[in-house]
């Protein structure tokens, strides 16, 4: 017979999120919102370009539109990405190192 566990799901509302930006000593900081900005920026760049796409395809029954500056404006759009997420990376890479909770605070030490 299997028994299986079912794990607590902790669930964090966008608000919650946005007030532990705003608390001093938590792990989620202004770097972690700049990486998540920037991905969903990223994304909706890269939607426009399939979007312009078709309706190239749409309109002209082929592709008239230089896909070689577009390949470059897709390039640009994950540079953007990748340099907005180089400060979190080296500072979880080389900052210190703490036990947090699911909002980002510091657990309590039992003492």
């Amino acid at each position: 017979m299997k028994t299986t566990t079912k794990k607590k799901i902790n669930k964090i509302t966008m608000l919650e999120y946005l007030k532990s930006l705003a608390k001093v000593n938590s792990g989620n900081s202004s770097k972690s919102f700049s990486v998540i900005v920037s991905a969903i920026i990223g994304a909706l760049m890269g939607l426009c370009v399939c979007f312009a796409i078709i309706y190239d395809v749409i309109t002209n029954g082929m592709i008239k539109t230089d896909l070689t500056d577009m390949g470059i404006f897709i390039l640009c759009i994950g540079g953007y990405s990748a340099g907005s997420s180089v400060a979190k990376v080296f500072g979880d890479r080389y900052g210190e190192k703490e036990e947090r909770d699911d909002l980002g605070s510091p657990k309590e030490t039992e003492e």
